[in-house]
């Protein structure tokens, strides 16, 4: 059964020549600013391309699928030796607290997009086994970092990267969460079910590459420092005390909800620190996530107006959740450091699948909730 997968895998190639990264970068353009409207550093509307100067590091390789005429997937690698990191990757995604980081080789995995049309096949396997066997087999990398927009965390958590105890990295679109893969981290990526977890076994373990001592990590994994919180039985102990049980509690979506669809719908969110005066959403930028705060100040705005403040139990980003496109109408930033509940709109839709009355229960009251708010601007 794992040899058929593995042999249904696309070929991920390294792209080598002049024709391959323009091909790319173009791919990168679609993708970031025809499709996501992101105006993200080193969109080039001239060329229509996005690329900066870390792409053309000789350090940095671009890994893809497809060819030149139809690039379905892409992901850069920018690699380190021991010692070796620029300053500002270092502090970006907090390295130092990683006791040894300075003996060991690094990595950072970004850019990575597939094609709309392939979203949900076998390209996203196919990508992480590619650049994972790169990094272990030509570059002998020890930690690969990389940080995503909150409702991409649990796409790369079944992959087998890990959030740990890094600071939030404060992005122009919004708030983004750091995670590290540990190369040889076979029991992480065997609990997650990982595709990876059998790579890691075919490279490291007896007479192959000696694992890292995984032990000298686990406190940047603990709950206490890590800041994001994915134990579904901890997300509704955190509902209970701070939303529902609250001794100052208002009225919120959540109040109208069943303990069994509470708890199903903490199966599907997780917990993140919001530290005071982060850009959360910004206005204008296409996503599905939706918000519900467990604690904390929170400031709605349209450029330089503010439109209201939230606290606990209040939820945004609703709006476009609801919406077709998924544009977002308005920004939020924390005026004070705070926590906050991330859903994903697929959510909705797999339980749409296994229990449709409890999503429809769930959408009812979230479509209630904007209503309220929209007859009460």
């Amino acid at each position: 059964m794992l040899a058929e997968f593995f042999m249904q895998l696309e070929k991920v190639k390294v792209a080598k020549s002049r024709e391959e990264l323009d091909a790319i970068y173009r791919f990168r353009y679609d993708i970031y600013f025809k499709e996501l409207h992101r105006e993200i550093g080193g969109v080039d509307h001239d060329r229509q391309m996005v690329t900066d100067s870390d792409d053309e590091d000789p350090t940095s390789f671009h890994l893809y699928v497809g060819n030149l005429d139809n690039i379905i997937g892409t992901v850069r690698i920018m690699t380190w030796k021991a010692d070796h990191v620029p300053e500002y990757v270092f502090k970006k995604l907090s390295m130092g607290l990683f006791d040894n980081i300075k003996q060991l080789n690094t990595a950072e995995l970004g850019r990575f997009m597939i094609k709309p049309s392939n979203r949900g096949k076998l390209i996203l396997p196919s990508m992480a086994n590619g650049a994972y066997n790169f990094i272990v087999e030509e570059q002998n990398i020890d930690l690969a970092f990389l940080y995503c927009r909150p409702g991409l965390v649990n796409h790369y958590r079944r992959l087998g990267a890990r959030p740990y105890g890094g600071a939030m990295i404060d992005a122009p679109e919004g708030m983004e969460v750091p995670l590290v893969m540990v190369a040889s981290d076979y029991e992480y990526y065997k609990k997650m079910k990982s595709p990876l977890a059998s790579c890691v076994k075919k490279h490291f373990g007896p007479g192959k590459k000696p694992p890292i001592d995984i032990s000298q990590y686990s406190q940047l994994f603990d709950d206490d420092v890590n800041p994001l919180l994915a134990d579904s039985k901890e997300v509704w102990l955190n509902i209970q005390e701070h939303i529902l049980t609250h001794p100052n509690k208002k009225n919120s979506f959540l109040d109208a909800l069943s303990d069994k669809t509470l708890k199903k719908l903490s199966e599907f969110g997780f917990i993140m620190d919001a530290p005071a005066g982060m850009l959360i959403t910004r206005e204008g930028h296409f996503e599905r996530e939706i918000y519900i705060i467990l604690d904390g100040v929170f400031e709605v705005f349209q450029g330089d107006t503010v439109l209201r403040r939230l606290s606990e139990g209040d939820v945004f980003g609703e709006v476009a959740f609801f919406h077709e496109s998924g544009k977002r109408s308005a920004s939020v930033r924390a005026i004070e450091d705070g926590r906050i509940i991330t859903l994903r709109r697929k959510f909705l839709d797999k339980l749409s699948e296994s229990d449709p009355k409890m999503a429809l229960n769930i959408t009812f009251n979230l479509a209630k909730t904007l209503s309220t708010l929209l007859s009460n601007p």
